[in-house]
């Protein structure tokens, strides 16, 4: 049986941000990509970027068809001694959105956008961004943010997205 449709945008979503590399042109190179977890990180694994899909709602039906919205959430955490953490936290936020907006076969930030995932999806919104900064002494930095994806699909079907 297929994945199902949101499995297959995270499938894109994880290949893209897996392209975040001071290389081609981001603030930040990352050190450890998961999806869908639950424990924090340590020190060792950063900077880290989590990913997970959140409500998905119905947007939009018509004669044998959905058009559907997904949240999509993405964490990113690093460390800074000597920055702003407000600073480094918008970099972080930045590498994310670019990396979403490029495809794996050009990934670098100079590369020409691609919104829809590679035909996967009918667009993708920047929703959200939400920085957050260790307690205390700790140096970790971070922001959360968050998009909405659309798709549709057959409306008995919902692994097949139409492209």
């Amino acid at each position: 049986m297929p994945k199902p449709a949101e499995t297959q945008i995270l499938d894109e979503v994880g290949i893209r941000l897996a392209n975040i590399t001071e290389v081609d042109g981001y603030f930040t190179t990352a050190a450890r990509i998961d999806r869908a977890r639950m424990q924090p990180y340590n020190g060792g694994d950063l900077p880290a970027l989590n990913y997970w899909a959140g409500v998905t709602e119905l947007a939009e039906s018509g004669a044998g068809w959905r058009r559907r919205m997904v949240t999509v959430m993405v964490e990113y955490q690093s460390k800074t001694w000597d920055r702003p953490f407000a600073d480094v936290a918008h970099e972080l936020a930045a590498d994310i959105d670019i990396a979403l907006r490029r495809a794996p076969a050009a990934p670098a930030v100079a590369d020409t956008e691609d919104t829809r995932l590679g035909g996967l999806v009918d667009g993708m919104e920047w929703q959200s961004k939400t920085p957050a900064i260790g307690e205390g002494q700790a140096p970790v930095v971070g922001v959360l943010m968050e998009y909405v994806i659309t798709y549709s699909h057959p409306i008995g079907d919902p692994t097949t997205i139409n492209q």
